[in-house]
């Protein structure tokens, strides 16, 4: 089957709390695990959107988005299982380091491909044509640089801390006042990846060392379970003894 027809048959969006506001996606014809988890946040004058999944939205319905409420898309990186639904949103924000990837939205380099040639994707079993695979770009309306402040109005503002070494271009956000760190494939409680194409372990370290420094009460990461900062700590712990082996 190819992309589109499998979009079309076995799209949709599952939709849970993660936190007081902040409601945690992730696509149900994807097997758990190649799901990637991504989140909106409503204000009184916008949805935001923290990433956008692999792409199986059909469109804003599917994200429980507000017919005519404006959308602010905030890509944490440019990787597939980041960027589907990101084109749905009228403003569209990521780091400058990665800017261009958003333009054309190549599945080489996003790193589609080749990790899903060999990949059993789909929650059923179908089997998706790997070279039929294609996201719609998003070409970014803005770029964001490490220490830049989101403002939404008082119910929320966002930190952005540039968190390169996953990708050069990965960022976190934090949400001072509630307590809460979005830091997508920074840290989570699964396989944390440093030597893939555009990672770089120094820089990942790096990045460790600053998430280290942070305080939150829980992070909303791009796979995996919540966590809490204790959590998060004994996962770089536990990353960082693994890779001094």
């Amino acid at each position: 089957m190819d992309w589109d027809a499998f979009k079309a048959l076995r799209g949709g969006v599952l939709a849970e709390p993660a936190a007081p506001g902040v409601v945690r996606l992730s696509e149900s014809g994807l097997r758990p695990a190649c799901r990637s988890f991504f989140y909106r946040i409503d204000t009184p004058d916008c949805a935001v959107l923290i990433d956008g999944g692999w792409g199986l939205a059909r469109g804003r319905a599917d994200l429980g988005l507000s017919p005519g409420k404006p959308v602010v898309a905030i890509a944490t990186h440019s990787h597939s299982d980041h960027v589907g639904a990101l084109h749905l949103a009228e403003t569209r924000l990521g780091h400058a380091a990665e800017a261009t990837v958003y333009d054309r939205l190549d599945p080489n380099e996003t790193q589609a491909r080749p990790w899903i040639d060999d990949l059993d994707f789909a929650a059923d079993g179908t089997a998706v044509a790997p070279e039929t695979y294609q996201q719609i770009p998003c070409r970014l309306t803005g770029t964001l640089a490490d220490g830049a402040r989101l403002d939404f109005g008082p119910a929320l503002r966002l930190t952005v801390l540039h968190l390169p070494g996953h990708s050069p271009g990965s960022i976190g956000l934090l949400d001072e006042a509630r307590g809460l760190f979005y830091t997508a494939d920074t840290v989570h409680d699964g396989e944390i990846y440093d030597a893939i194409p555009g990672a770089d372990r120094i820089a990942l370290r790096l990045s460790h060392d600053r998430v280290l420094e942070v305080e939150f009460a829980q992070a909303l990461p791009g796979h995996g379970a919540l966590m809490s900062r204790s959590a998060v700590v004994e996962r770089i712990e536990r990353h960082r003894r693994e890779r001094d082996r």
